[in-house]
């Protein structure tokens, strides 16, 4: 195309004067953009990719656009890429975060083919500035398209998708939000601006069974003080339930089709998709696939019949509603069980951990500031049983009794569906588990191999539950130590991406999160398309101590613990979405060494050994073990890693004994060689 609609500077003008009016309308002055045109262009603005519109792909398109006005762009003063197109065929696409090369402001270095590159990890929309007057409205309807797009660069969860309700498929927020289809130009559902705070905690009640009350319900489009949102749980963490706001046509939310109180379904469990995160419900007596008529005016009501919810406008005063909200228990007390659920980031469950017995049941390499085991609590020791703990919580009113909890893993760890692989270790049984509450209890698991690990735990539902919905969890087995060399020694995981479309190949790409200041990483291949139902293997490395070739440690001293993130991409509707990730626990400490020499003097035996370098207080595990009988002994080392075991009435016969240290936060897990004892 070689005509174009506005010059660069009009773009600049409309964007700082119509999006940026509305974001500072919509989040009450907390968010504001500057948009700026770069310099070094033609006349009017506008560059040549140089290739027709069939060859638009996103990331490509992005990176040669950067590429283009990079030699007059100092990248480091800026967040965030906005690029128009005049590709007619086109609406809207926009990854919030990607690794993006440039010349200035490179954040992260990164491997590629042998060679160190750095990138800038900055949000990049596209939009088409055809895209205007197609529905007639009073503003520039390819702004409003930048608008939406800018929101993702924002991680907005919401977002438009077609649900099924009532048997008709309808869209699940448009006319409700900008974050629906485009390119109407709406204040964020409440649910979203309370996520974001915008709308601060203060100005949210929730009403929790039992529980019959009126609230005196603001509009959410003004700073005001008093409710704004209330929220009505089904489940917590995450939080499934109702939330209910006031919509008038105010404050750059005229354009709505009606004004009223609006209800709408959210889900907030990590892994479920922007459309279905917030629902709004149709009010309307007859369904349709608009939303126009989905907020109640006074006499109106929303009854969940299931969860004995009902929600009415009793009065309007000006523009405030009071709302009535019942909440009793449900006629029958029933349970509802939940685990906590892995997702996007962090990527895995507080409520699934390991505990070894190398440093001892109950005690973790890995804890948090109250000693409660933190991530996966501990590694596995191979060939030995290790306990596989699982807590499950009972959010609802009714006792849970003969809860069954099966345990399994796979290997190696997976992002998107995990394969079909899942191997059985046990199930969990817990008698009773009293409403409001949780309980916990293991299986024994034994790996044979030292492989990265996946752990699904999943509830059997029980009879009468109030919901199933966050019956399964996974945690990943995937703790490193990179010992103290120079360089510190890299970590490199094999990852299996797996499509989760059955019937449709999928292009993938990945980012990386949280890789601490001048560590380096590799993604081999950085993208990659899956056949359907298919998967591949990606590879992750990650380079504490920069990029390789380096002679240096680094500015990173033993016992720090890194916490990389990389998560698979698929397109979703015009924006990407994570199917899954790895969160890889890097932990930089020093080599260790440990001995064990045992002396048997007829039915005593004395072990002595050291840990080197000298580590005072040392936890040592020692195991003796003979064809019929195993023992296992702790000892703590002395202040200069010494540690003795002396041992009385042991049989006459052939035994083995060898001692292990865990590490900890400072020291590398080390083991002895093993020694016979006759």
């Amino acid at each position: 195309m070689t005509s174009t609609r506005m010059r660069g500077s009009e773009w600049v003008t409309l964007f700082n004067s119509q999006v940026n009016d509305f974001y500072n309308r919509a989040t009450f002055n907390k968010t504001n953009f500057t948009f700026e045109l770069s310099a070094g262009s033609s006349a009017d603005g506008w560059y040549s990719l140089g290739y027709a519109r069939s060859g638009y792909e996103y990331k490509k398109t992005g990176q040669d656009a950067i590429n283009l006005v990079d030699p007059s762009v100092d990248f480091s003063q800026y967040n965030g890429v906005l690029v128009i197109t005049n590709n007619p065929d086109f609406g809207g696409q926009t990854n919030s975060s990607h690794w993006w090369l440039t010349s200035e402001g490179g954040e992260q270095v990164f491997i590629e083919n042998g060679t160190a590159v750095r990138r800038r990890q900055m949000g990049l929309s596209i939009i088409n500035e055809w895209h205007a007057h197609d529905h007639g409205l009073t503003y520039d309807e390819a702004a409003a398209v930048g608008a939406h797009e800018i929101g993702h660069q924002l991680d907005l969860q919401t977002h438009y998708a077609d649900i099924q309700w009532h048997g008709v498929t309808r869209e699940s927020i448009t006319r409700w939000d900008v974050m629906g289809l485009s390119p109407f130009q709406h204040h964020f559902l409440g649910w979203a601006k309370a996520d974001r705070q915008w709308l601060i905690p203060a100005r949210v009640t929730t009403v929790s069974p039992p529980d019959d009350r009126t609230i005196n319900l603001s509009p959410q489009e003004r700073d005001v003080s008093g409710t704004q949102l209330i929220k009505i749980p089904l489940a917590t963490r995450p939080f499934m339930g109702y939330v209910v706001e006031n919509r008038q046509r105010i404050n750059g939310d005229e354009g709505l089709a009606s004004a009223g109180v609006l209800v709408s379904l959210v889900d907030e469990s990590p892994m479920v998709v922007y459309g279905a995160k917030d629902i709004v419900m149709d009010n309307e007596p007859s369904p349709g696939q608009l939303l126009d008529g989905a907020a109640l005016d006074v006499g109106g009501s929303f009854v969940d019949t299931v969860h004995n919810i009902n929600i009415s406008v009793i009065s309007r005063t000006v523009d405030n509603y009071n709302v009535r909200v019942q909440y009793p228990l449900p006629s029958s007390s029933r349970p509802n069980l939940m685990i906590t659920p892995w997702g996007a980031p962090p990527y895995y469950t507080p409520d699934i951990w390991l505990d070894s017995e190398k440093n001892g049941w109950d005690a973790y390499r890995y804890t948090d500031g109250a000693g409660n085991p933190s991530g996966q609590g501990d590694d596995a020791w191979i060939n030995h049983a290790n306990r596989v703990y699982v807590r499950v919580h009972n959010l609802g009113p009714g006792v849970a009794a003969n809860v069954r909890v099966q345990v399994y893993f796979n290997s190696p760890p997976g992002m998107g569906d995990a394969g079909p692989d899942w191997r059985y270790i046990g199930t969990i049984l817990f008698p009773t588990i009293l409403p409001s509450s949780y309980a916990q209890d293991f299986v024994l698991w034994t790996p044979t191999i030292a492989v990265h690990t996946c752990i699904r735990a999943v509830i059997e539902p029980l009879p009468g539950e109030i919901g199933t919905g966050n019956h399964s969890a996974q945690e990943n087995i995937v703790l490193f130590d990179s010992t103290e060399h120079s360089p510190w020694k890299a970590v490199n995981l094999k990852i299996r991406v797996y499509n989760p479309h059955k019937e449709n190949k999928t292009p993938v790409s990945f980012n990386i999160r949280d890789i601490p200041k001048n560590w380096a990483v590799e993604i081999k291949p950085m993208t990659m398309t899956l056949p359907p139902g298919g998967s591949q293997w990606v590879k992750f490395g990650i380079y504490p101590s920069g990029a390789p070739g380096s002679e240096e440690r680094g500015e990173y001293q033993p016992g720090y613990l890194g916490k990389p993130i990389i998560e698979a991409l698929v397109p979703y509707a015009d924006t990407f979405i994570p199917i899954g990730g790895v969160e890889v626990w890097t932990n930089l400490v020093n080599v260790t060494k440990l001995t064990c020499f045992p002396k048997r003097a007829k039915k005593q035996m004395i072990i002595i050994g050291y840990l080197k370098p000298g580590i005072a207080d040392a936890k040592i595990a020692i195991e003796i073990t003979s064809k019929r009988k195993r023992l296992l002994y702790h000892v703590n080392t002395d202040v200069d890693g010494k540690y003795v075991l002396e041992l009385q009435d042991i049989r006459i016969g052939s035994w083995s004994v060898q001692a292990f240290f865990d590490g900890d936060m400072m020291n590398a897990p080390a083991q002895s060689s093993s020694q016979s004892v006759k």
